[in-house]
């Protein structure tokens, strides 16, 4: 009987997945043309666990490939990791000249999946929409710091090559934004403004291998987000 009920859970949270996508379709948002919804996590089926949710940020390239889905806020690691795993391998339509990917920014994108035995439903919404305090978890997973932090509260950078040592980008400047996670690791980096393809690519590539030390809001671990302004010297 309960196999049943679960199985008749995960059809329900189909039909509601594609309901939710179809209305959202007006909404301006990036329209997904290939996706599947994550299931309930199996390890929680056994456990007094009903529903859940998971808030996932992903990183969509001009092709519409999904770069990176990352889990900004959960009730659960089960929920992040079964949310990460189905949103990465989704597919956005590509943004106008995906023919010259270097060109193209990344985009960025903020998907909210609610699990629940009955159903699991997602809705999308856009980052600046995001900015907004989102409701606390249940205190499995760091609390996010949703506002950029000031550059003196910024924690302490302590890898990865600084962006003078790439070869053959030339003089210029980059502003990106991007989210240090608890344990100090970069995630979700897009560029907001580049003197030009090049240093765009060159600030990318750099700020991904950089390493943090892990960051802490009001003496707690969490996931804060950051602007940074790179220069690039000439030669």
């Amino acid at each position: 009987m309960n196999s049943l009920k679960r199985a008749a859970g995960l059809v329900c949270g189909l039909v509601c997945w594609m309901a939710t996508v179809i209305a959202a379709d007006t909404a301006g948002r990036i329209p997904v043309i290939d996706a599947s919804p994550p299931g309930f996590p199996v390890e929680l089926m056994n456990q007094p666990v009903y529903r859940g949710f998971a808030l996932v940020g992903c990183t969509v390239a001009a092709d519409g490939s999904v770069a990176e889905a990352w889990a900004l806020q959960a009730s659960h690691r089960a929920f992040a990791e079964a949310a990460e795993q189905a949103i990465g391998q989704w597919r956005y339509a590509p943004a106008d000249g995906a023919n010259q990917r270097e060109e193209t920014p990344l985009r960025v994108d903020i998907v909210r999946v609610d699990f629940a035995l009955t159903g699991t439903v997602i809705s999308q919404t856009q980052l600046e929409a995001s900015r907004a305090a989102f409701p606390d978890d249940d205190g499995l997973l760091p609390p996010l710091h949703m506002k950029p932090l000031a550059k003196d509260n910024v924690p302490a950078r302590l890898a990865g090559r600084p962006p003078g040592a790439i070869a053959g980008t030339g003089k210029g400047e980059a502003l990106l934004e991007f989210f240090i996670d608890s344990e100090g690791r970069v995630r979700l980096p897009v560029v907001l403004n580049a003197s030009g393809p090049a240093q765009a690519e060159a600030a990318l590539a750099a700020v991904r291998g950089w390493r943090f030390e892990a960051p802490r809001v009001e003496a707690k671990p969490a996931s804060v987000r950051v602007r940074w302004s790179l220069t690039f010297p000439a030669g």
